[in-house]
């Protein structure tokens, strides 16, 4: 029996994430074990798996109301899954400069998060810049510069889980 990703794509607007995508129509039944491992740990030599780009995360503590409920909803029967982890758009672009995803649904999900990533971004510098402004010619009253995603200034991210 094999083992299957399930997963979202994430995006941070608004001074939180929203679940953007579901990305099992990008990766049905694209087994790529060999990405699995170099990002996730999952089907790795043993002993490599340590060495994956992003090896057993978690869930991120600010992820959408949405992930929450995917993973943490009570169902008959329980869900069996594994290596629940995350990985950011900058982390998943420099991963994939070390390993070909060429003919996979990857260099899909890649090309959805880079465009995601760039136009979350210019959305947020536009916002950040009409309020600094507003606040400066004495407009602003209540308005905040908005806060950018943590970690690494990634504006999509990727959670995904595996089950066999």
């Amino acid at each position: 029996m094999g083992t299957d990703i399930h997963g979202v794509i994430e995006g941070y607007t608004f001074e939180k994430w929203e679940t953007m995508l579901d990305i099992a129509p990008l990766v049905h039944l694209d087994r790529t074990y060999d990405i699995w491992a170099h990002l996730f740990g999952v089907r790795a030599e043993d002993g490599q798996e340590s060495q994956a780009v992003a090896y057993q995360r978690g869930l991120p503590a600010d992820c959408s109301a949405e992930v929450q409920a995917l993973h943490f909803e009570e169902t008959e029967p329980p869900r069996e899954f594994h290596d629940l982890t995350y990985l950011t758009y900058r982390q998943l672009h420099s991963a994939f400069t070390r390993v070909s995803i060429t003919g996979t649904g990857w260099q899909i999900i890649e090309g959805v998060m880079a465009l995601l990533h760039m136009r979350l971004k210019a959305c947020y510098e536009h916002d950040r810049q009409r309020n600094e402004d507003l606040i400066e010619w004495g407009h602003g009253h209540g308005l905040t510069i908005p806060k950018p995603p943590g970690e690494d200034g990634s504006f999509a991210r990727l959670i995904v889980y595996f089950d066999n």
